[in-house]
């Protein structure tokens, strides 16, 4: 298993039978986060960049809040 999951599995935190929430399903609103404090996020960051892009657009136009303009790679 490949990711951040596998650490929670062999520390006894999950099972590898339960089923996770993924976080553009959530950003979606398809399905709930986390729904109380006692609950903790297991996040995997193996997607590409491309995708993490695309999540954190999706998240800032959910949230309301303008998209901020790249770094500039020029000196």
């Amino acid at each position: 298993m490949l990711g951040e999951l596998h650490h929670a599995i062999d520390a006894g935190a999950v099972t590898a039978n339960m089923m996770f929430v993924e976080l553009g399903q959530v950003i979606a609103q398809q399905a709930a986060g986390r729904t109380n404090d006692d609950e903790i996020t297991v996040c995997d960051l193996n997607g590409t960049g491309a995708q993490d892009t695309a999540i954190a657009t999706l998240a800032c136009n959910v949230l309301g809040r303008p998209r901020q303009e790249p770094f500039s790679t020029t000196t």
